[in-house]
């Protein structure tokens, strides 16, 4: 890395808003950031709409929203500005123009009246003669009265550059030197005939513009870096360095899709996976410590991320590693805020009441509830497996629940502990002290006493340990779910 790299670190995340920000997006954006705050750099979000027919409005919100609640923060972009924008390449057309120009100038580019249909041809006939399919460079020499004569046709020109014969080698510092003979790329189109730059021109010139010095991105983009160093270094400018991020696949080793399950980070974040466990788990998708460490804060990351440690092989997005990365980072969670976090949930499926205030005791009470299901959460939307036991008065027995306490020994256990059952409460020392004189008067014991119990209360055959449920229901609830029990 040159000194002049090393002390003006500017990095970018330029999304495309065609849609909702994909997972695999999000880690090159987590990477980007990581690098930049570990050497004390800028991170710029560039917004890259220059499909106007794909690009929307509400999907700026969303990429904004997103990378936001993630956790990611950035210090030039459309939404706060900076010294070297704007930050939406819809708005910097007049950078576009100004530098087709000079290209122009310098005979550099050349007007291209290929109509789509006539192109195709082209490539079938090459493919056809086990020849690269690269533009033939017909129209690289009209003269003046040839193009006069095709617009009269009502054809517009797109704009091509002109490829000159060399090796490209790029100096990828997760890939090594990956080289390029520019004799496979041909002729390429940098402004499309509607007038508006392609995505290798306006990506090129923006990073020349915005003083990029590294670019980070997935190795989906390899092949294309050979295109933007010929535009920025035809445009004057000093290439970026380039590090390109293995990309991530399903355990089948295709690459994700809606058939792994979620793709986008607002799915993820809807589902209530906290931010720093998302962060953690796509941080060591392609990249590692050095060490056995796993779980780390966003600080942490900071401190040991390196771009020497990615790996050059795909990732394999594991949704089981997933949750237990969330389980883990549940754990550091004090019992307030969790609480705080899951009651949205709670009131989207009507487990309190949404209309009213969530008052001083339930609160309290739900934050004894969220410390006892605390291990059972990967992610906040986990609280509706159990959240019903604890806060609401009645449970719904499955037909497997009910087929269970309809048996004769699941009745006399049902009988037995309604006698034992103290009025003031069950307490972690009392539940021991009435299961042992249940065992003692029914002669049942161990899972063929516990299940039935659990079925009754909980309405479910496994779950949360009784030690732990009992003290959360008071005599009256408990009371309430065994004579339901005895009633079936």
């Amino acid at each position: 890395m040159t000194e002049d790299k090393k002390n003006n670190i500017r990095v970018r995340f330029a999304p495309s808003p065609t849609g909702y920000i994909h997972i695999g997006n999000v880690r090159t954006a987590l990477f980007n950031w990581l690098f930049a705050r570990k050497n004390k750099g800028v991170f710029v979000l560039r917004i890259e709409d220059t499909d106007a027919v794909r690009s929307r409005d509400e999907y700026v919100d969303a990429i904004v929203e997103g990378l936001s609640r993630f956790g990611l923060e950035w210090d030039e972009g459309p939404d706060m500005g900076g010294s070297l924008g704007p930050y939406k390449q819809s708005q910097r057309t007049a950078i576009y123009e100004k530098h087709l120009k000079s290209l122009q100038e310098r005979d550099l580019v050349y007007e291209c009246f290929c109509q789509p249909d006539e192109l195709e041809e082209m490539k079938k006939r090459k493919l056809e003669k086990g020849e690269q399919p690269i533009y033939s460079g017909k129209c690289s020499d009209l003269s003046e009265k040839e193009k006069r004569a095709l617009r009269g046709e009502g054809k517009q020109p797109a704009i091509r550059f002109r490829v000159k014969q060399e090796e490209i080698v790029v100096k990828d510092l997760i890939r090594g030197d990956v080289t390029f003979n520019t004799s496979t790329i041909g002729d390429f189109i940098i402004f499309k005939s509607d007038g508006l730059p392609s995505f290798h021109f306006a990506v090129a010139a923006d990073d020349g513009e915005m003083k990029i010095s590294h670019v980070i991105r997935g190795e989906d983009h390899l092949t294309n870096t050979p295109k933007h160093i010929m535009i920025l270094n035809a445009l004057g400018f000093v290439p970026p360095l380039y590090a390109h991020l293995p990309m991530i696949v399903g355990d089948d080793h295709q690459p994700l899709s809606k058939r792994h399950g979620h793709v986008s980070i607002k799915e993820y974040l809807e589902e209530g996976y906290l931010p720093a466990s998302l962060m953690n788990y796509l941080a060591l998708l392609g990249w590692s410590s050095g060490d056995d460490q796993e779980i780390f804060t966003p600080a942490e990351l900071i401190k040991k991320f390196d771009l020497l440690n990615v790996n050059k092989s795909s990732a394999v997005f594991d949704t089981k590693k997933l949750n237990w990365m969330g389980m883990q980072h549940m754990k550091n969670i004090p019992d307030t805020k969790l609480a705080q976090l899951v009651i949205p949930y709670l009131k989207s499926e009507e487990i309190m009441d949404c209309k009213k205030h969530v008052t001083e005791e339930k609160f309290d009470h739900l934050k004894k509830v969220v410390n006892v299901l605390r291990p059972y959460l990967s992610k906040l939307k986990d609280i509706l497996k159990y959240a019903d036991i604890f806060l609401c008065n009645d449970v719904k027995y499955s037909d497997e629940v009910t087929d269970l306490l309809k048996k004769d020994e699941s009745q006399k256990i049902m009988k037995s502990i309604l006698k034992y059952l103290p009025v003031d409460g069950v307490n972690k020392d009392s539940f021991n002290t009435v299961l042992s004189k249940v065992k003692e008067e029914t002669g049942v014991k161990g899972k063929s006493l516990f299940l039935p119990i659990r079925a009754a209360v909980t309405g479910r055959l496994k779950g949360p340990e009784l030690v732990d449920v009992f003290p959360l229901l008071s005599f009256g609830t408990l009371k309430e779910r065994f004579e339901k029990a005895l009633k079936i």
